[in-house]
C-alpha cells in the first residue's frame, strides 16, 4: 500500500484543515426525518457519527445519551437532534437496513447508545462499517478518524468542538460544521478505501 501507517501529533499539525462544504440540514421532527431518509436510502453507503453531551466527571464518560446523530453523503449532511424528538421509525429502519452501509469510526459505542433508545431487543442495527477495523486490517497504527483522514486523504479535520454542549437549545455554526464534517469524513474515507481496493 502506498501510504504511511502512522502519523504523529506533530506531523498532523502540518496537514491543512478541511471541512464539509455541502448542504447541512438540521432535523428536529418526523416529517423532515422521512424526507432525509428518502434521500439517504438512495446511497449504497453514507457517513455516520453521533455526539453526546460531554461529562467532566472522573470515571464517568458515558452517562449522557445521544444528542445528535449525523448521516452524510458527499453533498448533503443531516443532523438529527435526538434530544429534541424521539427517533422516528423511518430513521430506525434506515439504521437497520443492511443494503445502506453506515460508515463510522469506533461504531460499537455509538450503536450501543442508539440501542439504549429502545426497549431491549427492539433495535437490530445492520450494515455498519467501522473504518478503524479496516485501518487495522492494513496494519495502520493510528486509526482514529483525524489521523486516518490525514494518512489516506492528505488533510485533517478539526476536533475543537468535540467536547462542546451537544444538548444546547441551538447548535452553534461551529458545532454544525464539526458534526457534518465528522460524518462526511467517514464517507470520503470509505470512497478512498474502495478506490484503493481496501474493501
Amino acid at each position: 500500500m502506498d501510504f504511511k501507517t502512522r502519523v504523529s501529533k506533530e506531523e498532523l499539525k502540518e496537514f491543512q484543515i478541511e471541512r464539509f462544504e455541502g448542504n447541512v440540514h438540521i432535523v428536529e421532527n418526523e416529517a423532515d426525518t422521512i424526507r432525509a431518509v428518502a434521500y439517504l436510502s438512495k446511497y449504497k453507503f453514507i457517513g455516520f457519527d453521533t455526539e453526546s453531551k460531554p461529562t467532566f466527571v472522573k470515571g464517568k464518560s458515558n452517562i449522557h445519551g445521544i444528542a445528535l446523530l449525523q448521516l452524510s453523503s458527499d453533498k448533503e449532511a443531516f443532523l438529527f437532534r435526538l434530544n429534541h424528538f424521539e427517533m422516528p421509525e423511518s430513521l430506525k429502519l434506515l439504521l437497520e437496513n443492511p443494503n445502506v452501509l453506515k460508515i463510522g469510526s469506533a461504531t460499537h459505542g455509538d450503536i450501543h447508545k442508539l440501542a439504549e433508545l429502545y426497549k431491549k431487543g427492539e433495535f437490530h442495527p445492520k450494515g455498519f462499517v467501522d473504518i478503524q477495523v479496516v485501518g487495522k486490517k492494513y496494519k495502520i497504527e493510528t486509526v482514529g478518524l483525524t489521523k486516518l483522514t490525514a494518512l489516506l486523504l492528505g488533510f485533517r479535520i478539526s476536533k475543537r468542538q468535540q467536547l462542546s454542549n451537544w444538548e444546547a437549545d441551538e447548535l452553534s455554526a461551529a458545532q454544525i460544521s464539526y458534526a457534518a464534517t465528522d460524518a462526511w469524513a467517514c464517507y470520503v474515507l470509505y470512497q478512498e478505501f474502495i478506490k484503493r481496493g481496501m474493501v
